[in-house]
């Protein structure tokens, strides 16, 4: 909707260039009437008709077959390790379910075969982490979970990602997560720490849900990480990313600095999905690239972009008839 005011604009020009028009609008309103009060009155009437056109969903003209991927797939993860030997084997199935029977760490080539809990501050430190389809890591009581220089991905299918418990936090920094649902999902009072991570070919990255009358989920941090999708996802022959981060009644600030790049987001349907009028992101630095739909969809909350990128995107933003605009800056 914002692009496409600005191309009303920009073409109105084009009006000016017909005589048959500047005869009518004499006819209409005296001899009189000049080109410049009909450039005023045009430029009124798309002013009001872009500010009715915000009081309705945005429709879009694209078919659903271009949100589906296209071009040469990248290996995947599963793909760069043919012949995974695990280490060791974890959770429902196995004699280790719950993180505190390791430790506070675990390293090397790890198999995630059944449902796995972290009950206590525990690290995925280096380690290359194949989790079967539709298994889940959660985490529960006062737990932190940490995800250093490792890779977690999955082979068949989609496993079902992280879900971290109430009052539980996740801190992830240069690593990989590949193949999941939702690769995190936070939903009651989580704390997130999110940094040199990147979430690839899952259906959704990260899923903060917060409601007005619970703790949200807080980003305490959120910068330098990739949001792609290159190749389909597991278990489908074209799907892509639905969106890199979706939040609801949750704050995302990503201004950490003037710096173009701090966050990448890459052919994916959406970069960023939000709902719920508690909603508020604050980018600044965040480069959106071949989006297939929206680079943000804001349906309501408060949008705030500065020293951002949008290139070769369906839409830069895009709005609903409850949403209260902050300000555009891009």
């Amino acid at each position: 909707m914002y692009r496409n005011l600005n191309y009303n604009v920009l073409t109105m020009k084009n009006f000016f260039c017909f005589p048959s028009l500047t005869l009518l609008a004499k006819n209409l309103f005296g001899p009189n009437f000049s080109k410049f009060r009909l450039a005023l009155l045009l430029i009124g009437l798309v002013t009001i008709a872009s500010h009715l056109g915000y009081s309705q969903l945005e429709t879009y003209p694209c078919d659903e077959n271009e949100y589906l991927f296209t071009g040469v797939p990248e290996m995947t993860l599963c793909e760069q390790f043919p012949n995974f030997v695990c280490s060791q084997q974890i959770g429902v199935g196995t004699s280790i379910t719950h993180s505190s029977q390791i430790g506070n760490y675990i390293t090397g080539n790890v198999c995630i075969v059944g449902d796995f809990i972290i009950d206590n501050y525990f690290i995925f430190y280096d380690a290359v982490v194949k989790v079967n389809e539709g298994v889940k890591i959660s985490t529960n009581g006062s737990s932190q979970l940490t995800i250093e220089r490792s890779k977690l991905f999955a082979c068949n299918g989609l496993w079902k990602g992280i879900v971290l418990g109430q009052a539980t936090s996740i801190i992830t920094k240069s690593s990989t997560i590949e193949d999941a649902e939702i690769a995190i999902l936070a939903v009651l009072n989580n704390t997130l720490s999110i940094q040199r991570t990147i979430f690839n070919r899952n259906r959704i990255g990260i899923d903060a849900l917060g409601e007005p009358s619970i703790a949200a989920p807080f980003f305490q941090l959120f910068r330098l990480n990739t949001f792609s999708c290159t190749a389909p996802l597991n278990g489908t022959i074209n799907e892509i990313t639905t969106a890199g981060v979706r939040i609801k009644n949750v704050a995302l600030n990503t201004i950490t600095g003037s710096q173009v790049g701090l966050n990448w987001f890459r052919d994916i349907i959406y970069g960023i999905y939000a709902t719920g009028g508690l909603s508020i992101i604050a980018t600044s630095g965040i480069v959106m690239e071949r989006i297939k739909k929206d680079g943000i969809f804001m349906e309501e909350g408060l949008l705030t972009i500065s020293n951002s990128s949008f290139t070769n995107c369906q839409e830069k933003e895009s709005t609903s008839k409850r949403q209260k605009l902050s300000k555009f800056l891009v």
